[in-house]
């Protein structure tokens, strides 16, 4: 007996005693073949379980509406999900997630497990899961285990970058293109006549956002045949540390840089007033602040250049992509970027 399977329009038309362009035609009710013996072969086909193309397309159809995933984890790795732009960023994933008819479930890991313990860790809550989204501290040895264990996922922002580290054969990261916003704001200030150019952030890891940034200033420095001046590049150290330390070291400097690139509004905003208190005011034509939306009205910065991180649409292509890789095998590394928006340059 011929496999439903495995029915092809040869088998139909020797089952039919036809020729394979009689059964074609007689599937299509083509007008030049009789009634009897369409309604002969159509009969048989249904009887053996023959498909055309359009059937099979449809029926994949359904399977897939049918295997749709149902529940998403959130996993934040070495950050605090208190943090406010975070939380603007989830309330975009709940909402988006809950459109597609996914439950979110939200988590975090702090940085006090070590490599071994953190991965154990998200490989035992994934199960848990039909698929993740990650962001914060996530590593490449993290990302390799679940592709091993066929867990489907996707990077919200960069993953850290090692040499030494083993390489991710099908990385899925949706992210913005730091290092283009840190070359955007460090060219406009240049363009304005800048010449010495302060870079200020919180903390620097390999590959992460604020690395990026300050990649995307040195290439713009270098692009202009200049070398960009490390006394100028001041970096906390610490988390939530704020923009005061900064603008101490600025204050030290024998020679004060005249313009700012600064990735995090809340930094951005505490080193202005402390430069004000010291009797240094900075004005729209002496910075670019990076910022995710809202922030600029809640920091008082609509006046100044803004490079907005979209979260609303960055929620969006995440939770369509982890949906279609819940479906399909996972392709090769696929880095989406998302556009980000630009203010007040002029």
């Amino acid at each position: 007996m011929i496999k439903t399977q495995k029915i092809r329009l040869a088998d139909l038309a020797k089952a039919a005693d036809v020729s394979v362009a009689t059964v074609s035609m007689a599937l299509a009710d083509h007008p030049d073949i009789n009634q009897e013996t369409k309604l002969r072969v159509q009969l048989l086909g249904h009887k053996l379980g023959y498909r055309n193309r359009a059937e099979q397309q449809k029926q994949f159809a359904t399977n897939l509406e049918k295997h749709l995933p149902e529940r998403f984890g959130f996993m934040l790795i070495g950050r605090k999900l208190q943090d406010e732009d975070r939380v603007a960023f989830l309330h975009a994933l709940t909402v988006v997630s809950a459109q597609n008819g996914i439950r979110l479930e939200i988590s975090a890991l702090e940085p006090n497990k070590n490599s071994s313990e953190l991965e154990d860790h998200v490989l035992t809550y994934a199960k848990g899961v039909d698929g993740l989204l990650l962001s914060g501290l996530v590593e490449h040895e993290l990302l390799n285990k679940l592709r091993t264990a066929g867990v489907p996922y996707v990077v919200l922002g960069h993953s850290i970058e090692d040499p030494y580290e083993t390489a991710v054969e099908n990385e899925q990261l949706v992210l913005f293109d730091n290092i283009k916003m840190g070359r955007l704001a460090t060219n406009y200030l240049l363009s304005l006549g800048h010449k010495r150019i302060g870079f200020i952030c919180e903390t620097i890891v390999k590959g992460l956002c604020n690395d990026l940034w300050l990649t995307g200033y040195k290439i713009a420095h270098i692009d202009k045949g200049l070398v960009p001046d490390p006394e100028l590049i001041h970096v906390a150290g610490k988390v939530f540390a704020g923009g005061a330390t900064a603008a101490r070291a600025v204050h030290a400097l024998a020679n004060h840089p005249t313009a700012y690139v600064i990735p995090d509004a809340r930094t951005a905003c505490s080193f202005m007033q402390e430069m004000r208190a010291n009797g240094i005011k900075i004005g729209p034509r002496d910075i670019v602040i990076g910022c995710v939306p809202e922030m600029e009205k809640r920091y008082d910065i609509e006046d100044y250049p803004v490079l907005i991180e979209d979260y609303d649409m960055m929620a969006k292509v995440a939770v369509r992509h982890l949906i279609e890789l819940c479906t399909k095998p996972m392709p090769c590394r696929t880095e989406i970027a998302i556009p980000f928006v630009a203010k007040n340059f002029s």
